[in-house]
């Protein structure tokens, strides 16, 4: 009372078990309402929307038809035309609660679009053209199931943070049965500090949630895109999350899922490790192979094909099924956890007619049954496709190293080392590189604008306390201390425009 001038209370009603429910709505100038199947928009970051479905898991067919009525009875009393989207909060016994309403599609429409049917963009500006809806309650449908993930230019592993920078590499897995991509950008463009960081919208529909999330994990290993940081690693762990998968979401789901410090990546499981190992070693046989074959250059041809030496149809014209095989031990590091090592035998099969290297091997992983891989080389993209088992697995080479490579499976990177037994024992008495502590400085995590700045020099601070706030992408990003100290120097004044790493401030 004495800070406001002012001793009432104000109370708000706890809701529990919340999800973040949205009905869409279409009305004209006729009188005409219409309400569409819900949406289920509870996975959130930052009160921002990352993963929509419609219909929602939730949601029963009565609940619907109260919330689209009362929906439509909104927009009637405020005489409202156009398409419109009703926001509402949902608690856990299925009671509704207005939350706002939107005067325009969402973001998240081409989810609704693909259970309707309906082109929800035409009906639109057919009714702002004066024309009355082409549809009534009752043509209202809904099959199947739709799921969309937006791709944001944001770091899952710092906290969602923003990422600027030049897509030198943008291939969206397009032209595929039930997934739909809306998106404004396309290889070379450039991700900004001065928009939105949304950079597509990954869609997918299937006949029901099951195939749809299939259909979105596929799409989502697919998926290429370089040169700036984005979320497909934490929307791909999401998918896999079995609370996810059973449909208990609430709008705390991130919260709840990946508590403090957040995100830090995918922990491979004892069979992700093995097959990422054997696949690991099957592509370093192929580069194996394809060095050998351009070591000489003295010329053949192998089923018509030109090569540049001879090894390719020494390897073609073998009598032999097993050409090569090779023990190699194989270490992948991860963003989370302990590296994970795995001992592979590996046996490559004779090239196939037409084919240079082996496509076909058989891989054992520390002694256990051997099981069948085969691939071809990876495509332009980085996508390798191995297939094994009756199915098949994508991963993307990042980038090729001096001692492995760098691959990314089901959205998540790992550095991977390929030794041989020796090399491998050898590498244990090499010196530990030395980790430099930069505790003792401020730097900023993302290119941005100093929007106002906490402490001064000669102050005392502890771990944790806020420093400064850098604004990108609509977003202010409060900046932290990391440990206790006292303020040495500050290096940036409130609007200047910072670069990724520049130095704001020094603790002693």
């Amino acid at each position: 009372a004495a800070s406001f001038g002012d001793d009432r209370i104000f109370i708000e009603k706890f809701v529990d078990k919340p999800r973040h429910i949205e009905i869409q709505i279409i009305a004209d100038s006729h009188g005409n309402c219409v309400y569409l199947p819900e949406r289920e928009c509870s996975i959130q970051r930052r009160n921002q929307k990352v993963i929509e479905e419609a219909p929602s898991p939730f949601i029963d067919e009565g609940t619907w038809r109260k919330m689209g009525e009362q929906a439509c009875a909104l927009a009637k009393a405020v005489q409202y035309q156009s398409a419109g989207t009703v926001e509402m909060m949902v608690d856990g016994d299925k009671n509704f609660y207005f939350l706002e309403m939107n005067t325009r599609l969402q973001v998240e429409h081409p989810i609704t679009e693909l259970v309707t049917g309906l082109d929800l963009v035409e009906i639109m500006i057919k009714v702002a053209a004066g024309e009355k809806l082409p549809i009534a309650q009752a043509d209202v449908k809904k099959a199947g199931w739709a799921m969309e993930s937006r791709i944001y230019a944001e770091d899952s592993l710092r906290s969602f943070l923003p990422s600027v920078g030049v897509l030198h590499r943008y291939v969206p897995p397009v032209d595929r049965e039930g997934v739909r991509i809306d998106t404004g950008v396309e290889e070379g463009s450039e991700i900004s500090i001065f928009y939105d960081p949304m950079i597509a919208k990954l869609v997918t529909y299937g006949k029901d949630r099951t195939e749809t999330i299939d259909r979105m994990k596929k799409a989502l290993d697919d998926y290429v895109i370089k040169g700036v940081v984005c979320n497909i690693n934490f929307v791909r762990d999401v998918m896999d999350n079995q609370r996810f998968m059973s449909g208990d979401l609430t709008t705390h789901f991130i919260d709840q899922e990946y508590p403090a410090p957040g995100f830090r990546g995918h922990v491979l499981t004892t069979t992700e490790g093995e097959q990422l190992a054997s696949i690991t070693a099957m592509l370093f046989m192929q580069h194996y192979q394809q060095a050998k074959i351009y070591l000489s250059t003295s010329g053949s041809k192998v089923a018509g094909k030109d090569t540049v030496g001879p090894a390719a149809l020494l390897s073609v014209m073998s009598t032999q099924v097993i050409i090569s095989e090779k023990d190699l031990v194989v270490t992948m590091e991860g963003t989370v956890g302990e590296p994970v090592v795995k001992h592979v035998h590996i046996k490559s099969y004779k090239p196939e007619l037409g084919e240079v290297i082996s496509t076909t091997f058989e891989a054992s992983v520390d002694g256990g049954p051997a099981v069948k891989y085969s691939a071809q080389l990876p495509a332009n993209s980085g996508l390798y496709v191995a297939s094994f088992e009756g199915r098949d697995q994508t991963v993307q080479l990042v980038e090729k190293t001096y001692a492995g490579y760098v691959l990314s499976m089901s959205g998540s990177p790992y550095k991977i080392k390929v030794w041989s037994p020796r090399i491998e024992e050898l590498s244990k008495i090499m010196p530990v590189k030395t980790v430099v502590d930069r505790s003792n400085e401020l730097r900023t995590p993302m290119p941005g604008k100093v929007h106002s700045i906490a402490v001064q020099v000669g102050e005392d601070v502890l771990a944790g306390q806020e420093m400064c706030v850098v604004e990108a992408m609509k977003m202010q990003n409060v900046l932290r201390a990391q440990k206790d100290g006292v303020i040495k120097a500050i290096h940036c004044k409130v609007g200047d425009n910072l670069n990724l790493e520049d130095l704001i401030m020094e603790i002693e």
